[in-house]
């Protein structure tokens, strides 16, 4: 079952796309919604953001979360940084599955 739940947290992930906003005074927010259409609900989400800059330069983590993703519920990832970005990739820092 773990793989199960691996593959399907992992495959909700992959599919985040976050969208950058200029706040104004060099802050950025971004933020990707998304629906879990899985089978299972989690809870503490975390996510690691690495921003890429202009030159394809990671130059900094931000942190998104959430603390329940319920099957079939759509939340919000939100986090800001400094950056301009031209590329945001996304990796999974930590996940539970509620029982």
């Amino acid at each position: 079952k773990h793989s199960e739940t691996e593959d399907a947290i992992n495959s909700l992930v992959s599919s985040l796309v976050f969208e950058q906003v200029d706040e104004g005074y060099g802050y950025y927010s971004y933020t990707a919604t998304a629906e879990n259409t899985s089978d299972y609900s989690f809870t503490d989400v975390s996510l690691v953001l690495a921003l890429y800059d202009a030159d394809g330069v990671m130059v900094q983590e931000a942190y998104a979360g959430v603390n329940s993703w319920p099957s079939g519920e759509t939340v919000k990832f939100e986090t800001g940084g400094e950056v301009e970005t031209s590329q945001i990739k996304v990796s999974l820092e930590y996940y539970d599955v509620a029982e």
